[in-house]
């Protein structure tokens, strides 16, 4: 039956592969980050799908940072909302909850999973029972299932650029109108660079690297870390961080360098958050 799902994925759903194998790379070694539920899942879907290969180390490594900096921001939440609510949008086959320090996550229905429809199915069957929002995150409708009110994390790791630049705008407003008191925390590609990644070489190169089998590319960006200011009085920039700072981070330059690729801290409504 999961070899039937995993066919079944299509377009972006089909990225989850890389993320997932870099965090059982990771998991393999003697490192501090380590993914119980990567290294099972792994396993099985690479003897179901011999073609799913390992990921060049590079990227693994890159991708393994961002997942530690979301879940680092996702304790840092749940330290200053005890009572918070976090979603996960684009949640491919994560396993934050699972990972994170028992006594620092909070409880399981302070956590929500969105994603497409095929990818939820894929974890309804093969990770722990959760909250789950089967929506595309364009599709509004799935806000109405959260508390308003409630102060919330919305975490978008990897999902953004996969959007056009209409449609990030968009879902930028709807969460600040939504929420009254939220951060987002959100990957996000300099626009400057979504010509050059949409190229036919760029797709081909893209679709080597992420393993999937249709041509897949960015889709829209942002100008800078700070351009969602400019879009309403309900959005407010924060900090922003880069994966040169993972690495980098006795170098001031890094921070002052414009970024190509980031992930940025935004407060979101009209309540202190």
């Amino acid at each position: 039956m999961m070899d039937k799902d995993l066919n079944q994925l299509m377009g972006v759903s089909q990225t989850l592969w890389v993320p997932l194998l870099s965090r059982a790379q990771a998991s393999a070694g003697n490192g501090p980050f380590y993914d119980a539920n990567a290294e099972v899942l792994s396993a099985y879907i690479r003897r179901l799908r011999p073609d799913i290969k390992g990921v060049f180390v590079p990227l693994s490594q890159v991708l393994v940072a961002r997942a530690q900096h979301y879940d680092k921001a996702a304790l840092d939440f749940l330290r200053r909302h005890p009572k918070g609510q976090i979603i996960q949008l684009g949640c491919g086959l994560d396993s934050r909850y699972a990972r994170l320090h028992p006594a620092c996550r909070g409880s399981k229905s302070q956590w929500w999973h969105l994603d497409l429809p095929d990818v939820m199915a894929l974890r309804r069957r093969y990770l722990s029972a959760e909250q789950q929002l089967p929506y595309s995150v364009t599709d509004l409708d799935w806000l109405l299932a959260l508390d308003s009110d409630q102060p919330t994390l919305l975490q978008a790791e990897g999902l953004l650029m996969y959007l056009p630049r209409q449609a990030i705008h968009r879902c930028f407003m709807a969460w600040s109108r939504y929420f009254l008191q939220a951060e987002l925390v959100a990957e996000c590609v300099h626009q400057g660079w979504i010509p050059l990644l949409r190229t036919p070489l760029a797709r081909q190169i893209f679709q080597v690297k992420m393993q999937t089998r249709d041509t897949v590319s960015f889709q829209g960006g942002l100008w800078g870390p700070r351009e969602p200011e400019q879009w309403g009085n309900r959005l407010y920039y924060l900090k922003h961080w880069t994966y040169a700072e993972a690495w980098l981070p006795n170098f001031g330059f890094v921070k002052k360098s414009p970024p190509s690729l980031w992930t940025g801290y935004y407060h979101l409504g009209v309540l202190p958050c």
